[in-house]
């Protein structure tokens, strides 16, 4: 029986000559012939296939993404009310839908960021026998550029561009206001066979404009036309430089000249290559995937409905009882009990026992209730979860009452009213919780934390894979925090009832009457900015979403053997950066590959594997796959302070230099301590070096240096950057703890320590001469001029239009009324925009069009003396903020687990070679775990009685 789909909108509601229509009417004209029966009512279907939204049905299973306002992109454009309303549409829709589609990878980031999870990329197709390659020479050469408007994104000036450098170019249309070229051919809007022809007899098709996807990109390369465009969008993803095509970064008209010269040297190969590359994107393979998505979300979700109840009990013998009955006499039976013993000291684990035929029992080691609630999660197999503490009690229409709020898939979190059972049995009232509020009570930052939900609330399971557990950290307050941080990542809360189903008990021993209340939001960013992740709950604002596709930072982090548990803390740490345009480059350098579920909450970090190179090796890989024009280097058992990444941008911004800063040492008991670099002093390191290793770098002048030198046993980052200092790349020390380093997990200080004469040998050898003073190092310099105007540019220190104003120039700002841009003609088809906003304030103005927009009165010049000291002033940088909490509130172990054998063992027998691989990344020891059927669930590996000692 084939899969029933309805998709909206149908071809009767959306032009065919748009991105989403021609998707919609090819979806109706192919998916009958993949086995996809398209009906036109959707209660008779198995799957709502919903472009763009979810309009008015009462539920969307498929989500087609066709893009979103880039509204937190610099320099993406000037947005308005009515571009936010539609991506708080978009965000709603995407909480509900199963599963979401986006046409390209630059669609895909912000979904695997914000909201954690990973959309289907189904990227657009073409009729591929309507593009075929033309016959014969293509004389004369021409460059064609076919959009269908010249407005927004769609900017001809490109194309002008190229003409009066002398190439011959058919555009649809003109510049305004722009001298008329005999090299321009302006055709205007062409029929669908009139541009086929046009764009067939092509020798090079000109993709300048920002694009979801790129539809005409793939006609002109089944027409065996190569591709001259900006690396960015959809383009990215169709076009592969130097193969059917030629990248630059936006604005390189150079860049663009070279790539038509290289086009049209390509011949009747190249033609052939662009053709073949155009095949993958015909409609039949679009439609084989739409087809195996639709079948895959047609089946029926496993345990769909189901709820366990987890109680987690510590010294709670004498009521543990209480609690266990209060889930078995549910109306909805739960299919699964589980209670997690929290190394009880007193008689609950007997006490437990009793129910051991009808629940299933973790004992662990006492870890606190975080851990506890981890443990008993993770043995969970339901859609939803229940966290109940041994102390507390469910009314038995408690989970009925709940699972109807379910039915939208929105809906991360539901709960009722609760009452409170003192000490003395009185039984009383009270209007907490409210009605679920995330924009005035959630999201608010408070002491204790702000929060309207309690602590026995029924969840999602999978809200809970994809924020992270709960953190220990924040206990007592650790339900609140997991409310927020799960919500925020693309759900939304209903009090379902506000009948008292949920019986607190109140008495001296809990843990609100013993614990001091941790704050939440120092890692949650986005709680004191009140700018929200896309998909989270907000009602109000206008939302800033962000594309993060040309991140600024790259941060690495190599991560070896004996670190893995490590790893979410330094995540977490990037997270939490007030300056958010970074992404992770994480490096596995482990011996057989990391556990792939550790980074389930962390969809967004790129993993590489380097082969065992050690952590210089590992630095040097991630610093290959750097999109950052910085990068900065983060041991995974290390984390960063929240504004690390703002200060040390911003002094980079101000010096050129690289960053260095302060540390906080932290031992295994979670003590810290002060540590301090030392000023900047450029010579050659030996045994005395100035700084850690966590610094921000230009990544490529650390390629052009050679990276890290992998050969040595240690002290790589002196050599590293003692190559700085001779090329004279300084540093810049920042005199304030900006990160978190862990002195009782490293192990290759040591190792260090232990090769010291060698590696001071190796390094007098290298470097002498610059220590005796026969060589010179070069004068310190500032960093590359490009790189520092980003820098300034994403800090918000200055606005896109102006950095530095050269001779013939004036800086002028817009003084009119207008909010939205406005555009103003100078001579020479010079053009200018001007807006009461952020990014079109200033502009940078040719001396012979001052005069001209002085009279418009709409703008002012700016003082030169007033630029020169804008740009020479470094303000004062701000303090890092040192929460008292872990990163991300993630408490790491105590103490490192014993060794199970020794990395210095040496074993020649193949069998215990294999049991040592088994073992090798054990980080902790299962007490016990037992349930009804008698059959032991998976969970801690269990320490195996016949290991050899």
């Amino acid at each position: 029986m084939s899969t029933k789909v309805f998709v909206y909108p149908n071809p009767d509601g959306v032009d065919e000559n748009t991105g989403i229509g021609r998707v919609v009417h090819a979806q109706y004209k192919y998916l009958p012939s993949h086995g996809i029966e398209v009906v036109s009512e959707w209660k008779q279907a198995d799957v709502l296939a919903l472009h763009t939204q979810e309009f008015d049905f009462p539920r969307i299973d498929v989500l087609h993404c066709h893009g979103i306002y880039w509204t937190g992109d610099i320099g993406s454009g000037v947005y308005h009310n009515w571009h936010y309303a539609i991506n708080k549409i978009m965000a709603s829709a995407a909480r509900r839908a199963k599963v979401i589609t986006v046409p390209s990878s630059w669609v895909l980031n912000v979904f695997l960021r914000n909201m954690r999870i990973t959309p289907v990329v189904i990227g657009h197709g073409i009729d591929l026998g309507e593009w075929q390659p033309s016959a014969g020479t293509r004389l004369p050469q021409y460059v064609i550029w076919n959009k269908n408007r010249s407005a927004d994104v769609c900017d001809p000036m490109p194309a002008w561009d190229l003409a009066k450098a002398g190439v011959e170019v058919y555009t649809t249309f003109a510049p305004p206001n722009t001298p008329h070229l005999v090299t321009l051919k302006v055709m205007g809007r062409q029929t669908h066979r009139e541009m086929q022809s046009l764009v067939g007899r092509a020798s090079a098709y000109l993709a300048t404009t920002k694009e979801t996807f790129g539809i005409g990109t793939i006609e002109a390369l089944a027409c065996g036309v190569p591709i001259v465009g900006y690396d960015f969008g959809g383009t990215s993803d169709i076009v592969q430089h130097g193969v059917n095509g030629w990248l630059v970064q936006p604005g390189d008209k150079n860049g663009i000249l070279r790539g038509v010269e290289w086009a049209y040297a390509g011949g009747e190969e190249l033609r052939s290559v662009c053709a073949e590359s155009a095949q993958v994107f015909g409609w039949h393979n679009a439609m084989l995937k739409y087809k195996e998505l639709y079948e895959r979300v047609a089946q029926p979700i496993p345990n769909q409905g189901t709820y366990s109840v987890v109680i987690t009990c510590y010294n709670y013998g004498a009521v543990v009882g209480r609690a266990i009955e209060s889930a078995l006499q549910q109306t909805v039976k739960p299919a699964e009990i589980i209670v997690v013993n929290d190394g009880s000291t007193d008689n609950s684990a007997e006490m437990i026992d009793k129910y051991s035929a009808k629940v299933t029992v973790c004992s662990q080691r006492n870890e606190g209730v975080a851990a506890a609630r981890t443990r008993g999660i993770a043995h969970a197999s339901t859609e939803m979860v229940i966290c109940l503490d041994a102390d507390d009690v469910l009314d038995e229409k408690y989970a009925a009452a709940m699972l109807p709020a379910f039915k939208d898939r929105g809906v991360g979190i539901a709960y009722s009213g609760l009452d409170i059972t003192f000490a003395n049995g009185d039984i009383g009232r009270t209007d907490w919780p409210p009605p679920f509020d995330w924009d005035n009570i959630q999201s608010q930052v408070a002491s204790p934390p702000a929060n309207s939900i309690h602590s026995a609330a029924m969840f999602r399971r999978s809200m809970w894979e994809r924020a992270g557990g709960h953190r220990q950290a924040y206990a007592p307050g650790e339900d609140t925090e997991f409310w927020t941080r799960g919500l925020s990542v693309g759900f939304t809360a209903v009090r379902a009832t506000e009948a008292p189903l949920f019986h607190y008990h109140a008495h001296d021993g809990s843990a609100s009457r013993t614990l001091k209340y941790a704050a939440i939001n120092d890692w949650l960013p986005w709680m004191n900015t009140r700018r929200f992740p896309f998909g989270s709950p907000t009602e109000k604002g206008n939302s800033l979403v962000k594309s993060y596709s040309a991140p600024f930072v790259t941060v690495i982090v190599p991560v070896g053997d004996g670190h893995y548990e490590y790893i979410a803390s330094a995540i977490e740490s990037v997270l939490a950066q007030t300056l958010d345009e970074w992404e992770i480059v994480l490096v596995d350098d482990s011996k057989h590959g990391m556990p792939p579920e550790l980074l389930r909450p962390y969809p967004f970090v790129r993993v590489i594997r380097s082969g065992g190179v050690g952590a210089g090796g590992a630095r040097n890989a991630g610093l290959r796959e750097a999109k950052g024009i910085l990068s900065l280097f983060l041991d995974a058992d290390d984390y960063l302070l929240p504004q690390a990444l703002q200060i040390m941008v911003h002094n980079y911004a101000y010096t050129g230099m690289y960053v260095y800063s302060d540390w906080l040492s932290e031992d295994a008991d979670g003590i810290r301590t002060a540590a301090y670099a030392t000023p900047y002093t450029q010579r050659v390191w030996r045994n005395d070096g100035l700084h850690a290793v966590t610094v921000l770098v230009e990544t490529k002048r650390a390629i052009e240096l050679g990276g890290f030198d992998d050969k040595m046993a240690g002290w790589e980052e002196g050599d590293f950057f003692t190559k700085f200092a001779i090329a004279g790349f300084c540093g810049f020390h920042v005199n304030q703890p900006l990160f978190v380093y862990r002195t009782s997990t490293g192990k290759r200080r040591n190792t260090a320590l232990a090769s010291s004469d060698k590696l001071l040998r190796y390094l007098d050898e290298r470097y002498g001469a610059y220590v005796t003073g026969d060589s010179k190092m070069g004068s310190c310099c500032g960093g590359n001029g490009d790189a520092v105007i980003e820098a300034k540019k994403r800090i918000g220190e200055i606005t896109m239009a102006i950095i530095d104003i050269e001779d013939g120039f004036a800086r002028m700002e817009f003084i009119g009324p207008q909010v939205g841009g406005m555009t103003f003609f100078g001579a020479q088809a010079r053009k200018y925009r001007g807006g009461n906003n952020a990014e079109e304030r200033y502009q940078k103005v040719h001396k012979d069009d001052v005069e001209k927009l002085v009279m418009s009165s709409y703008w002012r010049v700016v003082p030169r003396e007033a630029v020169v000291a804008d740009n020479q002033h470094l303000p004062e940088v701000a303090r890092a903020t040192i929460p008292l909490t872990p990163a991300g509130g993630i408490v790491a172990p105590k103490h490192n687990p014993p060794s199970l054998m020794g990395d210095d063992v040496f074993i020649d027998d193949a069998d215990a070679k294999a049991r040592k691989a088994k073992y090798d990344d054990i980080t902790d020891i299962e007490n016990d775990t037992s349930t009804p059927s008698g059959k032991r669930k998976a969970g801690r590996p269990r320490k195996d009685k016949n290991y050899p000692a």
